[in-house]
């Protein structure tokens, strides 16, 4: 039981709270967001790891009752809640809310969420004080119109708490397209020493331009070590997007080298066809040496399967040695068709494709796979095909195969 004295005290506090939030409701001139309320939640948990009182304990809710961060991206996805609340429910965290929902890792792909969700529920994260959430608010309200000179002038009102509000600043400044907004958060990132690698990296893609940008301002001392910068060429790799080869040669030009890594994810994950052709003028051995043909052509991707064959790889190549082997599998593109197409009936037509041009490419029927590495007894495509019920794949192959008779 506590000590009278310190009930008063206690009591005193809590006064002095409300009347410091009643002051702050009357302030509040950001239009859409109803003032702070102190009523309790229910389903609210004390701050993790400490028993004492915050000047926002007593926040807990606003007019519209606050949601948990799951709960508040499916309403704003689902459009049930405007942007203005998105943020007014993610704003309410900062300031020591918490629900028996929320988790401490991400839960949600909504990554703006996901930064504020890591850090309000750490357990060193200590709540923001009314002054400073209004100050976040501002801020937040600021980035969102894109207005630079207020989200400077409302984080100069919270110089120690900035470096918590750099991370979903620059992914708000990547989803609403603010470039200035973006810059400035890479100049704050040197001063802070926070790469915030994931929201530039994604907006390198969306504007080039910010590569120079990040060259200029020497982030990360990316001019006399470019290998910050390797960072970014997974974006440059991936089958959609933007901008890849733009970005992609700028890299090169700056020093980056391709490691050994992202060539052998390529075979599983090819890269836009423009980015896979400038590869092929670099190296071309990296890319043609096997693997990508048989993945290729297991996935049933006939533009890539023609494209690689242009481009000189060997139709009935087989992986010469071990390590190729793990990656590629110890059999040709044509056995890989006909694996694939064992696999059910929605393969099956792109599968009889593939294998036409690999034919037409002069693909052998009887080639048998690495012998040490047999399964079974039936390895070769032809005698893979015999076993399938669905008879399309061995008469095409008897097809070609008397027309070369």
């Amino acid at each position: 039981m506590k000590h009278p004295a310190t009930k008063r005290k206690s009591s005193r506090k809590r006064s002095a709270t409300k009347k410091a939030t009643e002051q702050l409701s009357k302030k509040r001139t950001v239009e859409g967001i109803p003032p702070i309320r102190t009523t309790r939640s229910s389903t609210r948990k004390a701050a993790s790891g400490s028993d004492r009182m915050s000047d926002l304990e007593d926040i807990q809710n606003r007019e519209d009752n606050s949601l948990c961060f799951d709960e508040a991206v499916r309403a704003f996805e689902s459009k049930e809640i405007s942007e203005v609340l998105y943020y007014k429910h993610m704003l309410a965290h900062f300031g020591g809310l918490r629900h028996e929902e929320d988790k401490p890792s991400a839960t949600t792909n909504d990554w703006i969420c996901a930064s504020i969700q890591a850090m309000v529920l750490h357990k060193k994260y200590t709540p923001f004080q009314v002054e400073e959430l209004e100050a976040t608010e501002q801020v937040f309200q600021a980035s969102i119109r894109g207005d630079l000179d207020m989200v400077q002038s409302h984080l100069e009102k919270i110089p120690t708490r900035r470096w918590l509000l750099l991370h979903p600043l620059a992914c708000i400044a990547f989803d609403k397209d603010h470039s200035n907004i973006m810059r400035y958060c890479i100049e704050l990132s040197i001063e802070l020493k926070d790469k915030i690698l994931e929201p530039i990296r994604n907006a390198v893609f969306k504007d080039p331009d910010i590569q120079e940008f990040l060259w200029e301002k020497n982030w990360s001392n990316i001019q006399n070590n470019p290998r910050p910068m390797v960072y970014f060429l997974g974006n440059c790799f991936n089958s959609s997007g933007q901008n890849q080869l733009k970005v992609l040669l700028w890299l090169l030009d700056h020093g980056v080298r391709i490691p050994f890594a992202e060539y052998h994810q390529m075979r599983v994950s090819p890269p836009p066809r423009d980015v896979l052709a400038h590869l092929l003028t670099l190296n071309p051995k990296e890319i043609l040496r096997g693997g990508m043909m048989q993945y290729a052509a297991r996935a049933g991707n006939v533009k890539l399967v023609k494209f690689l064959l242009e481009a000189g790889s060997e139709v009935n190549r087989l992986p010469p040695s071990f390590e190729e082997i793990r990656e590629s599998g110890p059999w040709t593109a044509l056995y890989m068709v006909v694996q694939s197409y064992e696999y059910g009936e929605e393969y099956r037509e792109k599968a009889l494709e593939v294998a036409e041009v690999l034919l037409e490419h002069g693909a052998d029927v009887n080639l048998r796979g690495i012998p040490e590495y047999y399964t079974d007894e039936k390895v070769t495509p032809l005698q893979r095909a015999e076993m399938s019920d669905d008879k399309r794949m061995l008469e095409l192959f008897k097809g070609y195969m008397e027309d070369e008779k």
